[in-house]
């Protein structure tokens, strides 16, 4: 259904996966692989959480991943890669040679290696937050 759904969408050139939500299972993850591999014309770009479930390896070039950081398994974060985190200022971004991802999500969909994001919450950040985004 989603491949016919897919024929549907013309003018589309490129397709975000999750712009909530990640990927909850090794099935699912497989599953949208296998439709970068039948769809090759469209290029699909995901940020992800979901780190033990990455096979780079199989990726088609079509399908982008960007790893974001903040999550429970960092430790399999591989930095070389696409990745994005979050920043508490622009200039902390920029001093981190992070390219801005928060205008668009070009960069997620290029494949930029380093995409860093502003802290956009509806509260404001405490010193104890901002301290902690430093280390991540």
């Amino acid at each position: 259904m989603l491949l016919e759904d897919l024929k549907r969408m013309r003018k589309t050139t490129h397709i975000r996966l999750h712009n909530s939500g990640d990927f909850y299972t090794r099935w699912y993850y497989q599953m949208w692989l296998e439709i970068a591999h039948e769809r090759n014309d469209l290029t699909f770009y995901v940020y992800t959480k979901s780190l033990p479930f990455l096979q780079w390896e199989a990726h088609p070039e079509n399908f982008r991943v960007t790893q974001s950081v903040g999550g429970k398994k960092d430790h399999l974060i591989d930095y070389q890669k696409p990745h994005s985190r979050i920043f508490s200022s622009h200039e902390d971004r920029k001093k981190m040679n992070y390219i801005d991802g928060n205008e668009s999500d070009l960069p997620a969909a290029l494949g930029e290696i380093k995409i860093g994001l502003v802290y956009h919450g509806n509260r404001n950040l405490t010193e104890s937050n901002k301290k902690h985004l430093e280390i991540l």
